[in-house]
C-alpha cells in the first residue's frame, strides 16, 4: 500500500476517536431536528474519511 506505520497509527487514532465521540450524536438530537444530525454527522464522516484518501491518493501520483 505505500503507506508507513506512523500513518497508520495516526489514521487508527482519528478512527478510535470518531467512535469516542460518536455519543455527542445522541445528544445533538435532543436540541436539533434528526434530519440536520444526520446531515451534519454525514458531512463530517466525509470530510474526516474523506481527506486522509485524497492526500493518499495525491502523493500515490
Amino acid at each position: 500500500m505505500g503507506v508507513s506505520q506512523s500513518r497508520l497509527k495516526y489514521m487508527a487514532v482519528a478512527s478510535d476517536l470518531g467512535k469516542a465521540l460518536g455519543w455527542s450524536s445522541g445528544f445533538a438530537v435532543a436540541y436539533f431536528h434528526v434530519s440536520a444530525v444526520l446531515f451534519s454527522a454525514a458531512a463530517m464522516g466525509l470530510v474526516g474519511y474523506g481527506r486522509p484518501v485524497v492526500i493518499h491518493c495525491r502523493r500515490r501520483n
